[in-house]
């Protein structure tokens, strides 16, 4: 197992607002999902950080998933399907558990009524 050096900052940013896609590469609903949230981030600019993580290949981000599982007691991995997490502050406040469900309209008044009223 690798390790990130000490100065690279961590996968999850713990201050201001992001979404953060969770990518499984075995995972056809992920890919699908990863498609929705692309053509979301491209469509919409908002001030926020747009993040791909692929915890399967990520240690610091999985374990950031995991923390947050026990911390908000759900599913957030979305059981590989590609969830889509609003997080603020490095911690998760709302969620799309099977993004592949959604479409970009559907994606952007999810994001306003959890982070765009910041």
């Amino acid at each position: 197992m690798s390790t990130a050096p000490p100065d690279e900052p961590p996968p999850i940013p713990r201050d201001g607002d992001a979404a953060v896609f969770l990518d499984w590469a075995w995972s056809g609903q992920s890919r699908q999902g990863k498609c929705v949230f692309e053509e979301w981030a491209g469509q919409f600019q908002h001030p926020i950080r747009a993040l791909i993580v692929t915890p399967d290949d990520d240690e610091a981000a999985a374990r950031w998933l995991v923390a947050e599982c026990h911390r908000t007691r759900l599913p957030l991995h979305g059981g590989g399907h590609g969830s889509l997490l609003w997080v603020r502050g490095g911690r998760v406040i709302d969620w799309i558990e099977k993004l592949f469900r959604c479409d970009v309209a559907q994606v952007e008044e999810h994001y306003r009524r959890s982070l765009g009223n910041a």
